[in-house]
């Protein structure tokens, strides 16, 4: 993939991979772990993500960007939030933009998709330790214009508690996966194996449609 052109975008914890002719914009969040299936290429493909403009972000300090990403930086999640809005204003022809991510990264979609006003959040088997209320509360006062998509396996009883405290929050569609899958915490790539993310994420979007 095409790397952005605009160096200054990009800080510790953030990779910037661009598609000038997308006019979408994916904000994608791995796992407390720093892991994600969308890290690797062939999971873009399976996706169907690998044409629009994707910015990963990470948390190196594993408190939900509490503390933001680095000291010098973007040291408050003021100022993470902040990046990811000037992220946004610096993409010429940009229609639509989301979050994604799985486990602590599915929390941080839900997050910070709330904060921007993302078009849709696609969140994965979130996990928030002890911030379950408080992301309620959040979503709780919606913001005019996220739809909300969390989805998780029935099968993995901390992904089931933490999913269905979310349920009945407004614009909000809980999906809990088939049993016969066997689905666990991993349900992110296991859609991703079977195809189904290339039919959850929104049909590839150009400045000239």
């Amino acid at each position: 993939m095409e790397q952005n052109n605009r160096p200054e975008n990009t800080t510790a914890g953030t990779s910037i991979l661009a598609r000038p002719g997308s006019a979408q914009l994916f904000f994608v969040y791995p796992g407390l772990r720093r892991a994600v299936a969308g890290m690797n290429p062939m999971f873009l493909l399976r996706a169907g993500l690998g044409d629009r403009n994707l910015a990963f972000v990470r948390d190196p300090k594993a408190k939900f960007f509490e503390e933001g990403i680095d000291d010098e930086q973007l040291p408050t999640f003021e100022s993470v939030v902040q990046w990811h809005k000037d992220h946004i204003d610096s993409i010429d022809g940009l229609k639509e933009v989301y979050t994604t991510g799985n486990s602590g990264g599915g929390y941080a979609s839900l997050m910070f998709g709330h904060h921007l006003k993302v078009k849709t959040v696609y969140s994965f088997c979130p996990r928030g330790p002890r911030r379950g209320p408080q992301l309620r509360e959040l979503l709780s006062n919606w913001n005019g214009v996220t739809e909300y998509h969390v989805y998780y396996s029935p099968l993995e009883h901390w992904d089931k508690v933490f999913a269905e405290a979310l349920d009945g929050l407004p614009h909000l569609t809980l999906h809990a996966s088939d049993p016969k899958h066997n689905d666990d915490h991993r349900i992110m790539s296991q859609m991703a194996n079977r195809g189904e993310l290339n039919d959850i994420y929104p049909p590839s979007l150009t400045i000239d449609d």
